[in-house]
């Protein structure tokens, strides 16, 4: 009975997000409205938008599982996130916007291939995008049939291919807009849902201080906000965790909402919807991670990234945990649409037309990069399905990944006059290839070396800086800085 509930309360979930898809299908009139709404995307839409792609199954999955083992040492993960969303808002946005809209770009490949007139550069950028944000796809993928498998009993590949066909058909139809307003309701969701979940969570525990109190007698390390670590370890935590956030202002599915707000001078309204729903969600998944390890005591966790779920159906109504479950499920569909939306907007956009030179109608360019998504979805449906590893895992290489190949090299541009294509394009291969040789080889050398994710971010900054030196920069980029300086100074003075 409890599983017809289930899908009773999901399938109504799912029918929403069609009817939503089939809306915004009808306002697609060409490539432009597909990719980046026409740039026309209110702040508010923008704001709450970019925050769920951003935060993913990583957090309702991913970190409620690391809590649930770590105890209150997960609060790291909410510093390491605020670090890197305070450095995109105030150091990224508005000036990427003002940039973009010269520029005259769509795709974060596209407006560095063609700020600085390379195709070297369009080609790295495009690789690296597809390379990273199809695996990241699939990491949302496998949250979502982690989730859906305690609901519903199925086995790991039906689960798999059911959360496959809803993000990946949901993507093709609507595009960007309707990637957009959906991430607004289901973000609304995700906030109302988690607030609500860890506030009944906690009080089946006793209120904070006995399930603080409760944690200690099961291990003091649980409240050990260092976890118990001393020293050195210690250091290379925070500084493994610390670079997980820096790697925020590099990652598209992000970016990618600063080229479609409708104006530079509402990244501020933006940032301040992106603030308050983060706080929540942050705060809600450390403590449902903490709150599980006391209500789920005594249970056989398969894998601890099924705490949320499993809490969900132990200690609430079948309706009711039938609405987290579409919670979970709408923050990892709210950064697996943006991602296979540029994912495949990138093969049609900036490998067929740009790379290759292929002069295209506009409708003809809406239908591949329609069909590029749906390509994209079935490989990370069929990564996804064979299960190769853990939520977290996948995510901190993706994540990582993009981070260090677009990070130093978006930063760079927006901020020094002296950045060249060869210097742009050297950073972003050293990103993309240290990380891959980073997360393969460096982290099973020794536990010191856990911060893997450091070198291919810094040696991506330092690839960017010393290859600029060696080579002449366009007079071009020195004029873009400068007009981009002229225009923040120009705003700054017309708020005041």
């Amino acid at each position: 009975m409890s599983q017809l509930t289930y899908a009773a309360v999901f399938g109504l979930y799912v029918f929403g997000l069609a009817s939503l898809a089939y809306y915004e299908y009808r306002g697609v009139d060409d490539s432009s409205d597909y990719m980046i709404a026409s740039g026309n995307l209110r702040s508010s839409f923008a704001g709450i938008s970019e925050l769920f792609s951003a935060m993913s199954g990583f957090w309702l999955i991913g970190i409620t599982g690391f809590a649930y083992v770590v105890g209150t040492w997960a609060w790291i993960a909410i510093i390491s996130q605020v670090t890197g969303w305070v450095i995109m808002y105030y150091g990224v946005a508005g000036r990427l916007k003002r940039s973009s809209t010269v520029v005259g770009e769509e795709t974060l490949p596209s407006y560095l291939g063609t700020l600085f007139g390379s195709k070297l550069v369009l080609l790295i950028a495009s690789i690296a995008l597809v390379v990273f944000e199809t695996v990241y796809v699939s990491s949302q993928i496998t949250a979502g049939a982690t989730a859906l498998q305690p609901f519903f009993d199925l086995p790991w590949m039906t689960s798999a291919f059911i959360m496959g066909a809803i993000i990946v058909l949901y993507t093709v139809a609507g595009g960007f807009q309707a990637v957009a307003v959906s991430d607004f309701i289901q973000g609304v969701l995700v906030v109302l849902g988690s607030f609500t979940f860890v506030i009944w969570t906690t009080m089946q525990v006793g209120g904070p201080v006995q399930l603080f109190n409760k944690l200690a007698s099961v291990d003091p390390v649980l409240v050990s906000f260092t976890g118990g670590n001393q020293g050195f370890a210690l250091f290379a935590s925070i500084i493994f965790w610390g670079f997980i956030g820096m790697a925020y202002f590099g990652n598209p599915q992000s970016l990618i909402r600063f080229f479609a707000i409708d104006d530079s001078k509402n990244v501020r309204t933006a940032m301040a919807w992106s603030g308050g729903a983060q706080l929540i969600v942050a705060i809600t998944a450390v403590f449902i991670g903490l709150t599980g390890r006391i209500l789920l005591e005594g249970s056989s966790l398969s894998n601890e990234e099924l705490v949320y779920p499993v809490l969900a159906i132990n200690q609430l109504p079948p309706v009711a945990a039938g609405f987290v479950l579409a919670a979970v499920i709408g923050l990892l569909m709210s950064t697996g649409d943006s991602q296979l939306l540029i994912s495949g907007t990138t093969v049609s956009r900036d490998l067929y037309e740009r790379l290759l030179g292929n002069e295209i109608s506009d409708q003809r360019s809406k239908q591949i990069a329609r069909f590029s998504v749906l390509a994209l979805g079935v490989i990370s449906t069929i990564i996804a399905a064979l299960d190769l590893s853990l939520v977290l895992q996948l995510v901190a290489f993706a994540w990582g990944g993009l981070g260090a190949t677009f990070g130093p090299a978006i930063f760079a541009t927006l901020w020094w006059k002296h950045t060249t294509s060869e210097g742009v394009a050297a950073g972003m291969v050293v990103g993309l290839v240290g990380t891959i040789l980073g997360f393969t080889y460096i982290g099973s050398f020794h536990p010191i070396l856990i911060t893997w994710n450091i070198w291919p971010m810094l040696l991506s900054f330092a690839a960017i800086y010393v290859v600029s030196r060696y080579t002449q920069a366009h007079v071009e980029q020195a004029e873009h800085i400068q007009e981009l300086s002229l225009k923040e100074v120009s705003a700054a003075e017309n708020d005041d």
